[in-house]
């Protein structure tokens, strides 16, 4: 019997569609400094996670989320909420699996609109 590998994926394409309508010459500074705040808040998460501290990771979950929400970022919006009230229901499993799922999410959905971003045209 071999060993099976769990390889979880988050698609951001539905977030993604919405934000390829913005691109515009006068707003794409803006994103583009949007989507900083995006990469810095969700590595201010993961930090936060792992040196352990709920108060930490509840204050960088909740900025992460409403920057997110205004980007019209809702899923990574959605799961940073999530993640936030979590942070002090005490439901441990839940929260680490949450937490997981905004980093992939937010690393997925940076990584698809730099690409996008790249794209001649």
């Amino acid at each position: 019997m071999g060993i099976i590998a769990l390889r979880p994926v988050e698609r951001a394409e539905s977030d993604i569609l919405r934000l390829a309508g913005l691109e515009a010459p006068a707003l794409s500074e803006r994103l583009e400094a949007e989507l900083e705040e995006i990469a810095e808040r969700l590595s201010r998460v993961s930090l936060a996670w792992a040196e352990g501290g709920t108060t930490g990771l509840r204050h960088a979950a909740a900025a992460l989320g409403a920057v997110a929400g205004t980007l019209g970022l809702h899923r990574i919006a959605r799961i940073a909420r999530t993640v936030e009230g979590l942070a002090t229901a005490g439901d441990e499993i839940a929260l680490a699996a949450n937490v997981a799922r905004l980093e992939r999410l937010g690393e997925a959905t940076l990584r698809e609109i730099w690409c996008l971003q790249d794209m001649p045209g």
